[in-house]
């Protein structure tokens, strides 16, 4: 049996107290910055020192919106991988990555918006998402993917694989039609691919390729 001493129990008593009144702080400092006309690096202000008083989901996602409309897309970005670490259920992760990517859109990386959207998607199906991502790729329209492009698409879903993130690039490899034969642009950007995927910053990785075809064949 545990025995413990009064001392002891006073100061766990103690310390609870103390955590209960931080986090007391820290959820009025997070409603004062959330009132209407609150300035954004008022909030900025406010919201960084809820934080140092008591983490919370709500608090990180609010100061990543105000480093957003900053234009800091930096620090907004990492604030948002903090609150991964918060977030308890599927629509908060969901959340999170959709406003990820609507970060990377500003940063005109849609490449990193598309694989943010996919991410999203793995947590909670949003039909909204799913067209927001069919007007990225009609933007981007499905051109050339270089070596570059692929391997750095990749890379940086490798760093963020710790927060839900599984790395994925489209690639369109395209044949002749009703045929088991690429075409010559089908044969340019299977190449980039074999150079992207033996890229050094990839090495020691394995690899996951999935196929699709279209529809307009037979399906005999």
């Amino acid at each position: 049996m545990l025995r413990f001493s009064a001392p002891f129990l006073c100061t766990v008593l103690l310390h609870s107290a103390l955590v209960a009144a931080a986090c007391e702080q820290a959820q009025a400092l997070y409603e004062q910055a959330l009132r209407p006309g609150v300035a954004a690096a008022t909030q900025v202000s406010l919201l960084e020192r809820s934080l140092q008083a008591c983490d919370s989901f709500e608090a990180y996602v609010a100061l990543a919106q105000a480093y957003a409309q900053q234009h800091d897309i930096t620090p907004a970005m990492a604030t948002l991988r903090k609150a991964y670490g918060f977030a308890n259920t599927p629509d908060q992760q969901a959340a999170l990555w959709r406003d990820m990517a609507r970060l990377h859109q500003k940063q005109r990386d849609h490449d990193a918006a598309l694989l943010a959207d996919k991410t999203s998607l793995r947590f909670m199906r949003q039909r909204a998402v799913e067209q927001e991502m069919l007007a990225l790729e009609r933007a981007m329209g499905g051109g050339m993917l270089s070596a570059s492009r692929i391997t750095s698409t990749l890379s940086k879903g490798l760093a963020d694989r710790a927060v839900g993130v599984e790395p994925a690039i489209d690639v369109r490899v395209h044949f002749d039609f009703d045929a088991a034969t690429l075409t010559s642009q089908g044969e340019q950007q299977a190449a980039e691919l074999g150079k992207a995927l033996t890229a050094a910053a990839l090495q020691g990785r394995r690899f996951r390729l999935i196929g699709h075809t279209d529809s307009r064949a037979t399906r005999t």
